[in-house]
């Protein structure tokens, strides 16, 4: 597959210009996280925008888009961080599968902000 990154470990973050919006806007993620299909779990993802916690969302194995509202207050500034936690991130060399060392979280394929409906 192509087209997608995988975060490396328990903190992945993306900084950007964002001109302060005049209304809410909506972050849209795809991605699909690092789970087993034969192993039980989720992977969990929690989201914080300049500081501000969005939510947390659990992924199970499937390539999915997850979306948090942003709401225009947190767009204050010019400069925007999204900041992800993914505490259940591991190694597939842990899990015995390669000897690949990257704590993997969540493949990211595509990552949108638009104006709320």
């Amino acid at each position: 597959m192509a087209g997608f990154v995988w975060s490396d470990g328990p903190e992945a973050s993306l900084a950007f210009a964002l001109a302060p919006p005049s209304r809410d806007l909506v972050l849209r993620l795809e991605v699909m996280p690092f789970v087993l299909d034969d192993r039980p779990g989720l992977q969990r993802m929690f989201a914080y925008f300049n500081g501000f916690m969005l939510g947390m969302v659990e992924l199970p194995s499937d390539r999915q888009e997850v979306q948090f509202t942003l709401p225009r207050e947190y767009c204050i500034l010019r400069t925007a961080q999204l900041m992800l936690h993914l505490p259940d991130c591991i190694a597939p060399a842990e899990l015995g599968l390669s000897e690949d060392r990257r704590r993997l979280g969540i493949a990211l394929w595509r990552f949108m902000i638009s104006i709320a409906s």
